[in-house]
């Protein structure tokens, strides 16, 4: 619910409650929302203070940055608030909100966690971090001997499918457990997929029917794959008699998929008969959808349905290829 009254500055709005005591600000740009006092709360990743009132906002994208600070300044200087001490070298890949509405689900490269040794992932509660069990890494770890900072091998992806947490990336276990490149949290441990892949899984999708798996495997348990796979809770299924998107390389590179106007697409670093990173299922046989995308490293890395639009990310440019149909990230009506 928003105040009544506020001004429009620069396309966004501002707004201010009736006393100056108690002035607030909520910030809508698309999808994502800064949210103050009166103003739902959708998704943040760092606490903003303005001068009156605070937020939360989801730094995405240099637009929303912009209206962010267009109307911040109305009510004063923004400050960013760190989160506890922080992470370790590493870096973060991925966040994810907990259904739970109270804590976010923080992956990536790092090892500690102020100080402490929590591998790969915490839990932020709004107030202190929480480590997951004995995190995730690609060694065996006794739980409890201090580790180096990190810098590698990172969780790729975080999904909540059928009301527990995956996880999937460069690992092969959780303390002593093996849990290669793909694990479920039980809510006190982690805990394996099935059986494992031959490489590494990327992204993970929950739709109605599964978890869907996408990356550079070509089998997962004993199942021929080629990149995509689907869990139904029990066990691993092949999709659609996936083919070799990729024939001219030896490992198969599919960073993600989604489900769009009832066709199922796949992107990532592959080019041949059935398109050139970017192909899609429609109900019968796998097929291209130019005009692909071109160029020296024109990889496609996310895919996201959003205002009935399929929306294509990546490392292509008009520039590198005139034929790409746009920098970076674009939007498919399905035709």
């Amino acid at each position: 619910r928003y105040a009544r009254g506020g001004d429009r500055r620069h396309g966004t709005r501002c707004f201010g409650s009736s006393s100056r005591h108690s002035a607030f600000l909520c910030v809508r740009v698309g999808n994502w929302a800064l949210s103050g006092s009166g103003c739902k709360l959708e998704r943040g990743v760092a606490r903003i203070h303005p001068a009156a009132g605070s937020a939360l906002i989801s730094m995405r994208s240099a637009a929303f940055l912009s209206a962010l600070m267009s109307c911040a300044f109305a009510f004063g200087q923004p400050e960013f608030s760190p989160l506890g001490l922080g992470v370790g070298a590493g870096g973060l890949t991925r966040l994810e909100a907990h259904p739970d509405g109270e804590h976010l689900i923080i992956a990536g490269g790092f090892n500690l966690v102020e100080g402490q040794s929590c591998p790969r992932i915490v839990a932020w509660d709004g107030t202190e971090f929480e480590p997951l069990g004995c995190g995730l890494l690609n060694g065996v770890w006794d739980c409890t001997s201090p580790l180096t900072l990190g810098g590698g091998n990172p969780v790729t992806d975080l999904e909540f499918w059928n009301g527990e947490l995956y996880a999937c990336g460069v690992f092969s276990h959780s303390g002593s457990t093996p849990v290669h490149s793909i694990a479920r949290w039980d809510g006190s441990s982690w805990q394996p997929v099935g059986g494992q892949p031959d490489e590494s899984i990327l992204s993970v999708r929950g739709y109605a029917d599964g978890l869907y798996a996408t990356g550079n495997f070509t089998h997962i348990d004993t199942l021929e794959a080629l990149g995509l796979a689907r869990w139904d809770g029990t066990t691993w299924h092949s999709v659609y008699a996936m083919p070799d998107l990729n024939p001219n390389y030896p490992i198969s590179q599919v960073f993600d998929m989604a489900w769009y106007d009832d066709m199922l697409y796949v992107a990532g670093h592959f080019i041949g008969p059935y398109g050139d990173r970017i192909s899609r299922w429609n109900g019968t046989v796998w097929e291209p959808v130019p005009p692909g995308f071109h160029g020296a490293f024109p990889w496609v890395y996310r895919l996201e349905v959003h205002n009935d639009l399929l929306y294509v990310a990546g490392a292509f440019t008009t520039l590198d290829d005139a034929t790409n149909p746009g920098s970076g990230v674009v939007a498919y009506d399905g035709s």
